[in-house]
């Protein structure tokens, strides 16, 4: 079993090493935007949802 996944291992691999990927700088950068928007975004959704409940239930 061992030996299978070491093959099934190497022939992904090889399979891979033979492209050459550039990382795109735009798909870098919408990557960094998308982060920064959601880290904004959720407490603003924390203060949302605080005033669905009662002050009681609150921090």
């Amino acid at each position: 079993m061992i030996k299978v996944l070491e093959v099934l291992l190497m022939l992904t691999a090889s399979a891979y090493a033979s492209e050459t990927e550039v990382i795109d700088k735009a798909d870098t950068l919408w990557v960094l935007i998308s982060t920064t928007f959601v880290l904004f975004m959720l407490p603003g959704l924390a203060i949302f949802y605080t005033g669905m409940v009662r002050a009681k239930n609150t921090l």
